[in-house]
């Protein structure tokens, strides 16, 4: 399936249209509303009677906002979108608390060749991925489908006050978003299993 961010920036008298984080058409328009209250608001049509000029597709993640957006504001919003897209797990988080929406995210450490029990302080992040590295025959291969181990180990996150969530180390690449104040990673996994474990920060 083929998505498109679209979007339409018009202040009364200017207009502008962004896809996909390009402009591609600019100009001026202009309009009287009447009908007061019981105007219809139509996305994808024009008219409810209309049917023939509908929209043939999905709409998705529409916002509405009181002002005339800009080029590089429509540009945000896409990354944003596309984030969402990659890790659908922090749709609708704001990382960290008080501070806008997320607009990127950013690798910033990589822990490789981890096997046994052990763990690693964090550097101000607020996700990781687990990619399995060494995964013996006796439990399958890492691309079998379903790609499910149910006994590899687990990685936990830590805080002041111990252990707040377990990851089950179940296939080979997974992704979770850090509980609030985890300080530090630890896992403890089956013989044999090797991971690299890789921290991500958001971009806000």
């Amino acid at each position: 399936m083929l998505y498109h961010h679209i979007v339409y920036a018009w202040d009364a008298t200017t207009f502008a249209a962004y896809v996909d984080g390009t402009s591609v058409l600019t100009g001026t328009f202009s309009v009287t509303f009447s009908g007061g209250a019981n105007v219809h608001f139509l996305i994808g049509a024009p008219s409810p009677s209309n049917v023939t000029a509908q929209n043939n597709g999905l709409v998705s993640e529409v916002a509405v906002y009181g002002s005339k957006l800009t080029l590089t504001q429509a540009q945000t919003h896409r990354a944003q979108a596309e984030l969402l897209n990659v890790f659908p797990q922090w749709k609708g988080i704001t990382i960290p608390a008080g501070t806008p929406p997320v607009t990127g995210v950013l690798n910033t450490v990589n822990h490789l060749g981890l096997s046994g029990t052990g763990q690693f302080a964090l550097t101000d992040n607020y996700a990781f991925s687990l990619a399995i590295t060494t995964l013996p025959g006796s439990y399958g291969s890492s691309v079998d489908t379903p790609t499910f181990h149910f006994d590899l180990g687990f990685v936990s996150a830590l805080t002041a006050n111990g252990v707040t969530a377990e990851y089950r180390v179940t296939r080979a690449n997974q992704f979770a978003v850090l509980p609030p104040f985890c300080s530090a990673l630890s896992w403890s996994l089956a013989p044999g299993i090797e991971i690299t474990l890789s921290e991500y920060q958001a971009i806000t």
